[in-house]
């Protein structure tokens, strides 16, 4: 087992003056893997060989806690973790019981990249996250977790933990712990000693903040300002109205009210691909805005619909010189039927068209389909509208139809048509004369493609049924697919 330096020093309140307990401050310095202090007012971490490179695959967790500390000032004297925009390689992690969620931290303190989208200095690196100067975590207890990777190597960090004490806590608890801590818990700790160094901490200690998505802090679960715990109790969702997704034909638009985002800043509320940030919508909420096919989206296709999915993405919230959230990432999607309809006689369907707004924390509550319109012209030139109405069509005569979409569609998006029907509804009598492919008999015929991003064009011969009055009104729809571009098995076209 190995042991690191203690330094103790003892301040002694007058034995004369009854009920006042000695009170003891304790300082440790520790470059060791990991490690518990129970009970210290100052506590010195290292990462393992600084000022020298730290090594590869390191897992170290620091656990610091103190019954009379109201919060912990973490004050940073050299920190350079390895540089990378999600932390995602090597990172220090600090979670804190009063605080939510767990911060982290990497990149280099003298190096700092101030985003161009922000003229106001912000506590961490906007680029890499480094820890750059002091910030104040609320609650008695702190974890510390240092992870590395096996590529590049740096000096890591040297930091202070200074514990701010509440002067109507007893100080006997504190001075009772502090001579039973340890600064173990090495990660080169052989199998024999690890049962000595098992630390036991509170729920919100457990790795994963007792299950909490946000604040953590003697096993119960909180939310911050205009956010509510879920059914579960643990997991934080924006109130009702708060964060609300519109989805429309021309892609997605997220708002949210400013007093959930409160300590947030403008740049670091994004989506995917983080050029594609928040502006003021007015005094009271953001809004971001996605096509189709920016801002990072994708499209998925299956079972007769199509989706398009985003990330949005909220930064860390500072608040009073104090981190006060987490990163918080929240997956969100618009559905759409793939199936749309055009009719000569019908122009919309019994299906939404134009936009759906709910809360982002909730299902889309209907699918939204796309409106066509089918149109006759009089030639294959298609610059002249046909006038169909009042007997001027005859059985026998060729009809060129035109369907084309009522609003532009996004430019990552076509239509094919696959299916046409002619019907007399009088007599109950129709025909499908297109089926994926032309149906032989009915001179059905595409004028150059059966796809397109603006206008799909097609002739068939023009007839009536047996049985059909002599002023009968013939009703022609076309099914439309409306698909991602290049998806041969959504747009499903006659090879």
């Amino acid at each position: 087992m190995k042991i690191s330096p203690l330094l103790v020093t003892a301040v002694v309140g007058k034995p004369s003056e009854e009920g006042i307990a000695p009170r003891f401050s304790v300082s440790r310095t520790t470059e060791q893997c990991g490690g518990f202090f129970n009970g210290e007012t100052v506590v010195d971490i290292r990462s393992p060989g600084f000022p020298g490179n730290y090594a590869d695959n390191l897992n170290c967790v620091w656990v610091v806690q103190h019954d009379c500390a109201k919060s912990f000032t973490i004050t940073p004297r050299s920190f350079k973790i390895e540089h990378d925009p999600w932390c995602e390689n090597d990172s220090l992690t600090i979670q804190s019981s009063g605080d939510p969620g767990s911060i982290e931290f990497c990149g280099d303190k003298d190096f700092v990249y101030v985003s161009s989208s922000s003229s106001s200095s912000s506590v961490f690196d906007k680029s890499f996250n480094a820890l750059i100067e002091p910030l104040t975590y609320l609650g008695n207890g702190l974890n510390i977790v240092f992870k590395t990777d096996h590529n590049l190597n740096y000096p890591g960090f040297d930091i202070q933990i200074t514990a701010n004490l509440d002067n109507s806590c007893s100080a006997d608890s504190s001075a009772d712990n502090s001579a039973g801590s340890s600064a173990n818990n090495s990660a080169d700790d052989s199998p024999d000693d690890s049962a000595d160094d098992t630390v036991q901490t509170a729920s919100c200690f457990d790795g994963n903040n007792g299950g909490c998505s946000h604040h953590c802090s003697a096993s119960v679960c909180s939310c911050p300002p205009c956010w509510t715990l879920g059914a579960d109790g643990k997991q934080c969702e924006f109130e009702a109205g708060k964060a609300q997704v519109t989805c429309s034909g021309a892609g997605a638009e997220i708002t949210i009210d400013k007093c959930a985002l409160v300590g947030i800043d403008q740049s670091s509320i994004h989506l995917t691909d983080t050029t594609c940030s928040a502006t003021e919508e007015n005094a009271d909420s953001w809004k971001i805005v996605t096509g189709f096919s920016d801002c990072g989206t994708q499209l998925g296709f299956s079972e007769d619909k199509f989706t398009l999915q985003n990330t949005l993405n909220l930064g860390y919230a500072v608040v009073g010189g104090r981190v006060v959230s987490r990163k918080y990432e929240i997956d969100f999607s618009c559905s759409y039927n793939n199936i749309a309809t055009a009719s000569s006689t019908i122009e919309a369907s019994n299906v939404p068209f134009g936009d759906i707004t709910f809360d982002i924390n909730q299902d889309q509550p209907a699918e939204l389909s796309f409106e066509f319109r089918l149109s006759f012209y009089e030639t294959d030139a298609y610059t002249t509208q046909a006038d169909l109405t009042n007997g001027t069509f005859q059985p026998g005569n060729p009809l060129f139809g035109r369907i084309a979409p009522t609003s532009a569609l996004a430019d990552s998006l076509e239509f094919s048509v696959g299916k046409c029907t002619v019907e007399d509804k009088l007599i109950s009598e129709s025909l499908v004369i297109l089926d994926t492919c032309p149906v032989d008999g009915t001179n059905f015929a595409f004028q150059a493609t059966q796809s397109d991003t603006t206008a799909v064009e097609f002739s068939f011969e023009g007839f009536v049924f047996p049985t059909s009055a002599d002023d009968t009104t013939i009703d022609i729809s076309c099914e439309v697919n409306v698909c991602p571009n290049n998806s041969p098995e959504c747009l499903k076209v006659c090879v």
